[in-house]
């Protein structure tokens, strides 16, 4: 390998807010493209086998294996050390911490594991290429360093870095395996059928479970001590510490600690980000999600970011950011409520100093944006649907025949000739199956069983004017999402104008802006002279019947249908554009006590249709190219090269059907033509995905799946098809 391919630049990022030390920072390497080219093709091969040769108490880095599943056990193993009354048997917990672990793996140690494994020698030949050839750099206020070499560790940002690691760590499971299975320390089994378990390890997290004694701790001592001597780890005694049960007595533990040289606590705390030394106090153990969310929250408050973009952040930074704690333990709810309340008044809040005014029920944010809602992530209904097992939503009343057995004639529709002749053959009957009937794939998801919660609140909530296809297309529009969240609010009377204030019970006084009568939102937008004469006599020229109908949300909804419609996006855009200039202007007048004239308007709204025009959602508009559909041949049976003797045709094409129809179809079809004595078949049909769906059958919907089944079967009596 080259040597200029693995050079290398590291940059510190403090791990303090002011850091005083050299070790207070972290070293994060910046290596080269095609170095990192060829460490990702080398990690790829590497996570084939990682599985194999990792023991399951190491999580990390493991395909298939999840780091909730080291706070789960965790859990429950201090559940039972806490509640443990026996009389002579005492219990530890060891939480050890390795001072710079990555930087201090010897290399002779690596390869030594690598060939222990059974890599091949190219292999391991290549890994010591990757390791030892790389040269440093060090960033020093933006400026390289001069280089140097190093002579051990690895380096923190090489894709190939944290597998090698957790080779490397599997040498410290096998010794404490060795111990414990020679009988020189003994794990925690908290029941009978319960398996002993020694250590957990999540990369360098490492946590020892043991039976304490003082030969039991001398033993793990030298265990520690060995492994540091072969790997050239170094134990950091100033973030390792135990815990013992609390039916150990006190000069016992103090004995014990120093035997182990390491400081005692009464408590874990956390594992991982997760509180998995809990008691019976959860909302206190749990507090510190509010005040995470809290510390975030002020930090986006002073960036003055649109209502599009706090929705981005609510879902994918906040709820996200606390994911794998949903993913382990059940929230209290007090928590889960005071959370929505706190990221639905951030969203509402005009400015870092406000407390932000809800003008409507914060329900309605959680409601999904198909029925008509902002789509934010209710945490509450998220923590209950998150890792639940679908047999726990068979005891709720709302959902009788969540889980069903299904037959046959229960997914046909309508009774045909067709389905009569295909199923009087018992021998053609499929067995019922249980499937979760909320997704396509009859596969159980959060996703779906979150909807599910969700959608028993909505009838209450959602519009009976704008029905959800409706709001399925509007959210797909190509506009600017400002826009779209000035077409929300119209609809659902969020404007903070002077009626809707006063209807929340606050003193306004009523300020007429365009003309002489109080302003409500139908008011504003179509009733003002001033706003109509821009709709009706701008550039667009709208209906003035269109702009009278009855409430406002009935107008706006048939101007947006309108122009989707005949795909006007054009047009559609200098619509948003000009509601958009109308309630700026507003706003300048009120705040700011400016003045307006129609021209500075339809200015204003000019240049927000230049910039829209401008903005990504330009791509959308695009006329999409028409390819012309290629003959698609597939053989599912037989020789393509045969003869065959008849050509079978069905065509949808004329009637409006679904999937299931045409594959019922063509199972009559395959069944007529076997009647007939006809082994050879051709078909022809304008369903062009019925050939994946017959070669895909476990990836197909539920409704139609046991008829690809039948068909399948039925290919099987063909010689050719």
């Amino acid at each position: 390998m080259l040597k200029e391919w693995n050079r290398t630049f590291l940059t510190l990022l403090p791990k303090v807010e002011h850091p005083e030390l050299v070790s207070q920072y972290r070293t994060i390497s910046l290596c080269n493209v095609l170095y990192k080219c060829i460490a990702k093709c080398l990690t790829g091969r590497l996570r084939l086998v990682l599985s194999f040769l990792v023991s399951d108490h190491q999580n990390a880095f493991v395909p298939s294996r999840l780091m909730s599943d080291n706070g789960l056990i965790t859990h429950e193993l201090l559940s039972f050390m806490n509640a443990s009354k026996a009389r002579k048997r005492f219990y530890a917990a060891l939480k050890l911490d390795m001072n710079k672990a990555y930087d201090r793996v010897r290399w002779d140690f690596l390869f030594r594991v690598l060939k222990k494994f059974g890599f091949p020698s190219y292999w391991i030949h290549i890994i010591r290429q990757c390791v030892t050839s790389v040269s440093y750099q060090v960033l020093v206020n933006g400026s390289p360093s001069a280089s140097f070499l190093p002579q051990c560790g690895l380096r923190q940002g090489d894709p190939l870095s944290p597998y090698l690691f957790v080779l490397c760590m599997e040498v410290l499971s096998a010794l404490l395996v060795w111990a414990e299975e020679h009988s020189l320390i003994q794990g925690l089994r908290i029941s009978r059928g319960a398996p002993s378990i020694t250590h957990l390890f999540f990369a360098d997290e490492s946590l020892l479970f043991f039976q304490v004694s003082p030969p039991s701790c001398d033993h793990l001592m030298d265990i520690l001590k060995e492994f540091c001597e072969l790997s050239g780890q170094i134990v950091n005694l100033q973030k390792s510490f135990d815990k013992f049960s609390p039916n150990t007595p006190q000069d016992y533990k103090e004995y014990l600690a120093q035997c182990l040289k390491l400081q005692h606590k009464p408590s874990l705390s956390s594992y991982l980000g997760l509180p998995v030394d809990l008691g019976r106090g959860k909302v206190s153990q749990f507090s510190y999600l509010i005040d995470k969310i809290s510390n975030r929250l002020l930090d986006f408050a002073s960036l003055h970011l649109f209502v599009a973009t706090k929705l981005v952040i609510i879902n994918y930074v906040m709820i996200a950011s606390f994911n794998h704690v949903l993913s382990v333990f059940k929230i209290p709810a007090s928590i889960c409520a005071w959370i929505d309340q706190m990221l639905a008044r951030f969203w509402w809040r005009s400015s870092s100093t406000s407390r932000g005014l809800a003008l409507r029920s914060a329900f309605l944010l959680h409601l999904p944006k198909g029925l008509g809602g902002l789509g934010v992530r209710s945490l509450g209904c998220f923590d209950s649907a998150i890792g639940q097992d679908p047999s726990s939503f068979l005891g709720m009343s709302e959902l009788d025949g969540v889980q069903v057995r299904l037959t046959k004639d229960s997914w046909v529709p309508g009774s045909s000739s067709i389905q009569t002749r295909l199923w009087n053959d018992p021998q053609e009957l499929m067995d019922d199956f249980v499937y979760w009937k909320f997704t396509r794939d009859d596969a159980f998801s959060t996703k779906s069983a979150y909807a599910l919660l969700i959608r028993q609140l909505s009838a209450s909530i959602a519009s009976a004017s704008v029905p959800p296809n409706w709001w399925k297309r509007f959210w797909g529009l190509p506009i600017l999402p400002k826009f779209k969240m000035l077409g929300w609010k119209l609809l659902h009377n969020a404007l903070p104008l002077c009626s809707v204030l006063r209807d929340r019970g606050l003193l306004v006084n009523s300020m007429r802006v365009f003309c002489n009568q109080h302003g409500t939102i139908s008011h504003l937008f179509c009733d003002c002279s001033f706003s109509a004469h821009l709709l009706v006599c701008g550039p667009m020229g709208f209906d003035r019947h269109l702009l009278s109908a009855k409430p406002s949300d009935i107008w706006f909804a048939n101007l947006v249908s309108g122009f989707t419609a005949s795909s006007n996006w054009e047009g559609l855009t200098t619509l948003f554009s000009l509601l958009w200039a109308v309630w700026l202007t507003r706003n300048h007048i009120i705040f700011n006590q400016a003045t307006c004239s129609p021209a500075s308007v339809l200015q204003l709204a000019a240049a927000w249709v230049d910039r829209d025009f401008r903005s990504r959602a330009v791509n959308l508009r695009r006329p999409i190219p028409l390819i012309s559909p290629s003959l698609q041949i597939a053989c599912l049976r037989g020789d393509p090269s045969d003869d065959l003797d008849v050509c079978l045709m069905f065509d949808g094409a004329w009637l409006a059907v679904d999937n299931c129809v045409l594959v019922l179809a063509c199972l009559g079809g395959l069944h007529m033509a076997f009647r007939r004595g006809v082994r050879r078949l051709l078909i022809c049909t304008y369903c062009g995905v019925l050939i994946s769906l017959v070669s895909h059958v476990r990836s197909a919907d539920v409704a139609y799946v046991w008829l690809l089944r039948d068909i399948s079967s039925a290919l099987l009596k063909f010689t050719a098809c």
